[in-house]
Formats: structure tokens, sequence, C-alpha cells
């Protein structure tokens, strides 16, 4: 066997010993291999330190530091861009949300207005009411009267007759038959109905077309109607403008035949309160324009009626007693006159 070498250990320096003939002689405490210098054979001794595997760069802990450097400087650039980002966004959606408020709050009311839209289109259905036992019958209120205001006609120019009656040969009849009777007084004319119902008329001259025809009237005793004649012809017939007693008026016309005679009611009503003097003269007017037929009484225009059966004939007087007139009628007529156009 050869000589011991005394050997340290490079790695943990404990204390080694190895044969002259050894090589190699590894460390009993930390197990590093170590080279056993050649002094026998008098060759160079190689002495083998184990070296640890160099650490990749930036493994180390300056290479780490080095590299976070960096990293830090980017992480912090980015923060601070977001917090700028982030900063201007909240700026804008300010000024966006003020911006499109208005348009909002419009936006918002719509389905409000559709709402009421469709609630004001389907109104809810209306009950049916429950029926009575016994409905009542509903009266049925009277007609308003309407009044019609016509023109007052004027005084034609054209006097064709006049008569007071004061000469008793001015041509009017002088009868008596049946109870009845037509003759002059000191007053007038007086025509005289002996009974109810019945009537008579008198007239003068012929031929005549556009007139107008009045008279001056008062009611001696009886009851019954009363007025003036125009275009009328014996045996043919003629138009009257009538009052009575009791306030009503008629615009007729009279067909005169061998079976007697019938007349046709063109106008009609009451005359109107205040309007006739129950007790003195009352003025009867009556025109015959055309076919126009007009009674005025008292001054005021009453009523009108057309016809076109005649176009002339002569003027003249009528009473009639009321059916009811027990005592006939007394009517005197006074101031006849005549006009024309």
């Amino acid at each position: 066997m050869g000589d011991l070498a005394a050997l340290t250990c490079p790695n943990c320096g404990a204390a080694l010993e190895a044969a002259g003939d050894q090589k190699e002689i590894k460390c009993g405490y930390c197990g590093t291999t170590v080279i056993v210098p050649q002094a026998a054979s008098r060759q160079p001794v190689s002495i083998v330190i184990p070296i640890e595997p160099a650490a990749p760069i930036g493994s180390s802990s300056a290479s780490r530091a080095i590299w976070l450097v960096p990293l830090i400087i980017v992480v912090s650039i980015l923060g601070f861009v977001g917090f700028i980002i982030s900063s201007v966004m909240s700026q804008v959606s300010q000024v966006t949300d003020s911006a499109l408020k208005p348009f909002a709050e419009v936006l918002t009311s719509v389905p409000t207005i559709k709402t009421q839209l469709r609630a004001t289109t389907a109104p809810e259905p209306t009950r049916a009411p429950r029926p009575t036992d016994r409905p009542q019958p509903t009266e049925t209120p009277a007609p308003t009267a309407t009044t019609v205001v016509l023109p007052t006609l004027p005084a034609y120019a054209k006097l064709v007759m006049r008569d007071d009656f004061s000469d008793p040969k001015s041509g009017w009849d002088r009868t008596t038959a049946h109870g009845n009777s037509m003759n002059y007084t000191d007053n007038g004319y007086l025509i005289s109905i002996g009974g109810p119902g019945d009537g008579e008329s008198a007239w003068v001259k012929d031929g005549l077309k556009d007139v107008s025809v009045e008279v001056d009237e008062e009611i001696q005793s009886g009851a019954g109607w009363y007025g003036v004649m125009c275009r009328v012809k014996d045996g043919v017939g003629g138009y009257s403008f009538e009052i009575d007693t009791d306030g009503d008026y008629g615009i007729f016309k009279y067909v005169f035949n061998a079976n007697g005679n019938t007349s046709k009611e063109l106008a009609s009503g009451n005359v109107g309160p205040g309007l006739l003097n129950n007790e003195g003269l009352n003025h009867v007017r009556g025109d015959c324009i055309g076919k126009t037929l007009t009674l005025t009484v008292n001054g005021r225009v009453i009523d009108q009626g057309t016809d076109s059966s005649f176009s002339k004939g002569g003027v003249g007087l009528i009473a009639v007693a009321f059916s009811d007139s027990a005592n006939g009628l007394d009517s005197l007529f006074k101031d006849f006159v005549v006009r024309s156009p």
C-alpha cells in the first residue's frame, strides 16, 4: 500500500487522507470528490474543485432587481395613463349625461303618453240602467211660437175710390132677406146678420187688379168675422181679409157657384193680445198685389198668403156670424178707401 498523504477538503475544510496511489478521494462530510496529488509518480497534482452551475442571467437578486426597474416604470406609466383615461372618461360621461338629460326625459315620458292615449281611446263600457217598473210618459213641449215681423206696406199714391157712406147712392147693396140686411145708416154702412152661422158680402167696381182695400169697422152687437174683399166677382169668387171678435184672423179664398159658396183658408192665426179694440173702431186692410195677399190690422202687418186663382175683380165688405152666436152679428163699416200702386 502506498504512503498516506494529508489533504483538506476544499469545500468544507475537513481533513482527508489518501494513499499514495489514489488519484481521487471523496469527502466523508460533504461528499466532495477531491483529486489526490500524484507525488509518488512525480506528476503534477490536479485539484478538482466542484463549482456550482452558473445561474442563468437574471436569476440572481441583482439581476432580478435590474429587470424589475423597467417593469415597475412600465406599470407606473400604464397606471398613470389609466388614471388619466379614467378621469377623462368620467368628465366625458358627466358632459354626455348633462347633454342627453332633456332627451332622456322626453324618451322616458313617451310610454306615459301612450298609456294615457290608450286609456282615452278605450273607455270603460257603460252599464245599462236598470229599467223602471212603470216609466212615466214624457210630456211633449208645446211648440214655441215664432214671430215673423213683416214689413209695413206703404200707402199707395193712386186713390181709386173713397167712400164714407154718407151718400146712399154710392153704389152699395141695400137689401133685406132671410133675416139679414145691408144698408146705409147715419154713421156708415151696416151689415146685419140675424142668426148664427150666416153671412153676407157686398162689393162695388170691377176689373181692379193690384189694389189695397181698407176700412174702419165697429161691432154693434153679436160676435163673428168681418173684413174687406178684393178681386171679387159675382158667380166666380174672390179674396177676403177678416178678423173676428175673439182676436183671430184669416185670409180666405171664396168660390161662388150655384150649389153654394165654399172657402179655402190661405193664412190664419191670432193677432195677439192688446192689438184689437174690443169697444170702438178697428182698422182692417187687405192688399192684393200680384199673387201675394197681405193682411194689416190697426197699422200692423199680421200675415201673408199666396194664390193666383183670381187676377181682377171688385172690392167689397164681408161679415159672418159665429155658428154659436144666437144674436148673429151687426158690423158697422166706416171710411172705405181703395188705392193702387
